[in-house]
């Protein structure tokens, strides 16, 4: 990744994952940061955009299939003595995240199925933009050999995960395998900016069934036989989130089959919104509306190891 300019303003950029995403660490020799993998599966109906969470998303082309990469953005980077004892901090790394769905640990992650493929470095942090009831919810893993295992998911499992980076004197944007730009970043000014990736579909589906076949086709990608299941026949309950300083409720809480429908709502064409205002047209429970539709995020990373 480029080289940072410490001579420079730093800026705030936020990464926002809205779908079924594969969050996955690869550990290298680097002495400055591991490899961060975003990654989403084939659902069938779904639909893959990136941009600026204002963007006239029904006309935005779909993402390629082709490994893109997030440029000019920097996140954590390691720290220890030696070459030996560098270590990112857990609040950087997806398998150290208690808030997000499943760390599966040591995986043989395989992104060659994959939909959507983004590489960026280790973010600086990874908020939980909007998260879910999961209570009773169990994840039973199916090994080729052996029996089958049972991990109970978190409590309040995040299912918009924010990825958290600064950025200089070059705006990031996402960039195909020639550089070419395919998505860019927005906001109202350089000290916020912020990017929505969807990997989801532009009609609600609240079948349960939906959500499961995402999961699991997710979990594949890690090489993992992984299905998920919950007590109650209802999709699971929101969880009012704050939002990190820079983003609004809407950019956070809207999911895209919501973009869509509430096209000419005034409240997709403000920048900031006061949710606190009583003569705004639009509330929290306006904001936060019915179910996600999908899961949460599956982590792992390249040996499962517990060195950070």
């Amino acid at each position: 990744m480029e080289s940072e300019n410490e001579s420079c303003t730093a800026h705030t950029l936020y990464i926002v994952l809205q779908g079924e995403f594969v969050l996955f660490r690869e550990r290298t020799t680097k002495p400055d940061h591991d490899i961060l993998h975003i990654a989403a599966p084939y659902v069938p109906g779904h639909v893959y955009k990136a941009g600026p969470w204002l963007s006239d998303w029904e006309n935005l082309d779909e993402l390629p299939s082709t490994r893109l990469h997030l440029r000019h953005a920097f996140g954590d980077r390691k720290q220890g003595a030696a070459l030996e004892t560098l270590r990112h901090h857990p609040r950087a790394i997806p398998e150290k995240n208690t808030d997000l769905l499943m760390s599966c640990g040591p995986e043989y992650a395989n992104f060659v199925d994959a939909r959507v493929h983004i590489t960026a470095p280790v973010p600086l942090a990874i908020l939980s933009g909007l998260a879910e009831t999961a209570d009773g919810v169990a994840i039973t893993f199916t090994p080729p050999k052996g029996r089958p295992t049972v991990r109970a998911a978190p409590s309040h499992a995040a299912v918009i995960p924010i990825l958290m980076y600064e950025w200089y004197d070059h705006r990031p944007y996402l960039a195909d395998e020639d550089g070419d730009c395919i998505a860019k970043t927005g906001g109202p000014s350089d000290d916020f900016q912020s990017m929505n990736i969807y990997a989801s579909s532009p009609v609600n589906e609240d079948s349960p069934s939906h959500a499961q076949d995402a999961f699991h086709r997710a979990a594949l990608l890690l090489g993992e036989n992984a299905s998920i299941t919950w007590p109650h026949s209802e999709m699971f309950l929101r969880l009012p989130a704050t939002p990190p300083a820079g983003l609004t409720w809407c950019q956070i809480n809207l999911f895209f089959s919501d973009v869509l429908e509430h096209q000419d709502d005034p409240i997709l064409r403000a920048r900031f919104v006061d949710l606190q205002d009583s003569h705004h047209p639009f509330d929290a429970t306006t904001l936060l509306g019915g179910q996600t539709t999908n899961c949460g995020s599956i982590t792992g990373d390249d040996d499962g190891g517990d060195g950070d």
